[in-house]
């Protein structure tokens, strides 16, 4: 019997630090999300880590015009490159900028490097001329966000507050 009651207490001791260990694993494996994502991006591939590596399933060539750089065209990219998919870049478009990074005048490898560290891994716009027209990219729906300004908090009424600020408002002298 008593052996018996040993091995339902080890069963139910086991039971329960499974358990936890469950839920532990659950919560962590949420929160690790969004870093999952970032460390995706940062090392080139889309956000789910899935796909060619951005500067795998692409080829670039420097379009130039009286000797000067004037923007990084694409001649070949595959559907599961990650600048196709989160960007939308398309054969035949010529990126001039990536975020503030402007190519005119710049050297070839460094624009195109520059496409890849200032566009994709910082997931900053890239300026693309589509068809003759410029437009940005990645493209978005929803508006854009207006600043709204910041105010000082308010301090609080006289009158108002902790204990400790009453009494410190009772010292003759204070303020």
């Amino acid at each position: 019997m008593r052996a018996f009651g040993g091995l339902l207490a080890l069963l139910i001791t086991v039971a329960l630090i499974l358990w936890l260990w469950t839920e532990h694993t659950t919560v962590v494996v949420e929160k690790s999300k969004p870093a999952m994502e970032t460390a995706n991006q940062l090392s080139g591939h889309d956000r789910e880590g899935r796909g060619t590596k951005a500067s795998d399933g692409i080829k670039l060539e420097g379009v130039s015009q009286g000797g000067q750089l004037r923007s990084i065209k694409v001649i070949d990219i595959k559907a599961d490159n990650a600048l196709a998919t989160f960007y939308g870049l398309r054969l035949d478009d010529c990126i001039v900028q990536a975020g503030s990074f402007d190519f005119r005048g710049e050297d070839e490898k460094l624009a195109i490097a520059m496409t890849f560290q200032e566009g994709y891994q910082k997931q900053l716009p890239l300026i693309v001329l589509r068809d003759g027209e410029k437009i940005t990219l990645p493209q978005t729906n929803e508006p854009a966000p207006t600043m709204q300004p910041v105010l000082p908090p308010k301090g609080p009424e006289k009158g108002a507050g902790s204990s400790l600020q009453k009494q410190i408002d009772a010292i003759p002298g204070v303020r």
